[in-house]
Protein backbone atom coordinates (compact mmCIF):
# COMPACT_ATOMS: atom_id res chain seq x y z
CA UNK A 1 0.00 0.00 0.00
CA UNK A 2 1.27 3.50 -0.83
CA UNK A 3 0.49 6.57 1.22
CA UNK A 4 1.62 10.11 0.48
CA UNK A 5 2.94 12.51 3.08
CA UNK A 6 1.07 15.73 3.77
CA UNK A 7 0.92 18.40 6.42
CA UNK A 8 -1.09 16.23 8.87
CA UNK A 9 1.90 13.93 9.40
CA UNK A 10 3.69 16.99 10.78
CA UNK A 11 0.67 18.38 12.64
CA UNK A 12 0.06 15.15 14.57
CA UNK A 13 3.59 13.76 14.57
CA UNK A 14 5.51 11.01 12.81
CA UNK A 15 4.90 8.48 15.59
CA UNK A 16 1.19 8.49 14.83
CA UNK A 17 1.91 7.96 11.12
CA UNK A 18 4.32 5.13 11.90
CA UNK A 19 1.68 3.49 14.11
CA UNK A 20 -0.77 3.61 11.17
CA UNK A 21 1.74 1.94 8.89
CA UNK A 22 2.32 -0.88 11.38
CA UNK A 23 -1.08 -2.37 10.48
CA UNK A 24 0.25 -3.63 7.15
CA UNK A 25 2.81 -3.22 4.43
CA UNK A 26 2.78 0.53 3.86
CA UNK A 27 5.27 2.77 2.08
CA UNK A 28 5.08 6.47 2.81
CA UNK A 29 6.11 8.50 -0.25
CA UNK A 30 7.89 11.83 0.14
CA UNK A 31 10.51 12.76 -2.45
CA UNK A 32 11.36 16.09 -0.85
CA UNK A 33 11.71 15.26 2.86
CA UNK A 34 15.31 14.66 3.91
CA UNK A 35 16.38 13.19 7.23
CA UNK A 36 15.34 10.23 9.39
CA UNK A 37 11.66 10.14 8.54
CA UNK A 38 11.23 6.58 7.30
CA UNK A 39 9.71 7.97 4.10
CA UNK A 40 10.78 6.63 0.72
CA UNK A 41 11.23 9.00 -2.24
CA UNK A 42 9.71 6.60 -4.78
CA UNK A 43 8.71 3.04 -5.54
CA UNK A 44 8.80 1.06 -8.75
CA UNK A 45 5.85 -1.22 -9.43
CA UNK A 46 5.11 -3.50 -12.36
CA UNK A 47 1.61 -2.78 -13.60
CA UNK A 48 0.24 -4.79 -16.53
CA UNK A 49 3.80 -5.83 -17.38
CA UNK A 50 5.16 -2.26 -17.42
CA UNK A 51 7.57 -0.91 -14.78
CA UNK A 52 6.19 2.34 -13.41
CA UNK A 53 7.87 4.74 -10.99
CA UNK A 54 5.60 6.39 -8.46
CA UNK A 55 6.76 9.32 -6.37
CA UNK A 56 5.31 12.22 -4.46
CA UNK A 57 6.57 15.68 -3.73
CA UNK A 58 4.44 18.00 -1.64
CA UNK A 59 4.77 21.69 -0.90
CA UNK A 60 7.77 22.58 1.19
CA UNK A 61 5.97 24.85 3.66
CA UNK A 62 5.56 22.21 6.38
CA UNK A 63 7.61 24.39 8.68
CA UNK A 64 4.77 26.93 8.52
CA UNK A 65 1.89 24.43 8.73
CA UNK A 66 3.20 21.81 11.15
CA UNK A 67 4.34 21.87 14.74
CA UNK A 68 8.12 22.29 15.01
CA UNK A 69 8.53 19.38 17.45
CA UNK A 70 6.97 17.06 14.87
CA UNK A 71 9.60 17.62 12.19
CA UNK A 72 12.84 18.13 14.12
CA UNK A 73 15.84 16.85 12.14
CA UNK A 74 13.98 16.93 8.83
CA UNK A 75 14.61 19.22 5.89
CA UNK A 76 11.99 20.07 3.28
CA UNK A 77 13.31 20.72 -0.22
CA UNK A 78 11.69 22.00 -3.38
CA UNK A 79 9.33 19.21 -4.56
CA UNK A 80 9.84 19.86 -8.28
CA UNK A 81 13.63 19.74 -7.93
CA UNK A 82 13.40 16.55 -5.83
CA UNK A 83 11.21 14.75 -8.39
CA UNK A 84 13.45 15.90 -11.26
CA UNK A 85 16.50 14.55 -9.42
CA UNK A 86 14.81 11.15 -9.06
CA UNK A 87 13.84 11.11 -12.76
CA UNK A 88 17.40 11.99 -13.80
CA UNK A 89 18.77 9.19 -11.62
CA UNK A 90 16.38 6.72 -13.20
CA UNK A 91 17.30 7.82 -16.73
CA UNK A 92 21.00 7.36 -16.01
CA UNK A 93 20.38 3.88 -14.57
CA UNK A 94 17.60 2.51 -16.77
CA UNK A 95 18.06 -1.04 -15.57
CA UNK A 96 18.29 -0.08 -11.90
CA UNK A 97 16.42 -1.93 -9.23
CA UNK A 98 14.83 -0.30 -6.25
CA UNK A 99 14.57 -1.70 -2.78
CA UNK A 100 10.96 -1.24 -1.64
CA UNK A 101 11.90 0.29 1.71
CA UNK A 102 14.77 2.67 1.03
CA UNK A 103 14.04 4.14 -2.40
CA UNK A 104 17.62 3.68 -3.57
CA UNK A 105 18.68 2.70 -7.05
CA UNK A 106 21.18 -0.11 -7.41
CA UNK A 107 22.20 -2.59 -10.08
Amino acid sequence: MLWTVGNHEFNYGLRKSQRCSSVGSVSWLAANVEGSSGFTPFVIKTIAGVRVAINWGDHSSYSILGKAENYQGLRFTDPVAAVRKIAEGMRSNQHGRRDHRDGSLGS
